[in-house]
């Protein structure tokens, strides 16, 4: 039988571990710009605090998903939707880290494009939504 402290000690652990790795996650979001870009791209910049509050929640609800699994019956087309809305986020976050680390400038400096790089652009975005369709859609699917 584990003893108490033991036990206590364990549980401050891992939850120090993970609002470490928590604020990891948020300040990289933090970092490359996402919510100030997104929201000067869609003028929304007025609600910038409710995107910050609705990450935060979202971290907050996804790791208490994990320590305490659980299901929400929201149905097949609510499901599809919040699907959607989470990959759109990943979508945008993948490309502001490209942005960030100026990927594509050097690229089409090296490979001399000079047209095209909204098409260019359209394509990482495709195939990366082709390629997470294929892992989440195809049962034991390992590339």
């Amino acid at each position: 039988m584990i003893m108490w402290w033991r036990w206590l000690s364990l549980v401050l652990i891992g939850f120090g571990t993970g609002t470490i790795i928590a604020g990891g996650v948020f300040a990289f979001i933090a970092v490359i710009g996402i919510i100030p870009r997104m929201a000067n791209k869609s003028k929304t910049a007025k609600y910038i605090p409710i995107y910050e509050d609705c990450i935060a929640a979202g971290g907050a609800f996804g790791t208490l998903h994990m320590v305490f699994p659980f299901t929400i019956p929201l149905g097949s087309v609510i499901t599809s939707a919040v699907g959607l809305l989470i990959g759109i986020f990943i979508g945008v976050l993948a490309v502001c880290l490209a942005e960030i680390t100026d990927v594509i400038p050097i690229m089409t400096d090296r490979v001399n494009i000079k047209q095209g790089v909204l098409f260019l652009l359209l394509s990482v975005a495709t195939g990366k939504m082709i390629g997470s369709l294929v892992h989440w859609l195809i049962p034991n699917f390992v590339p």
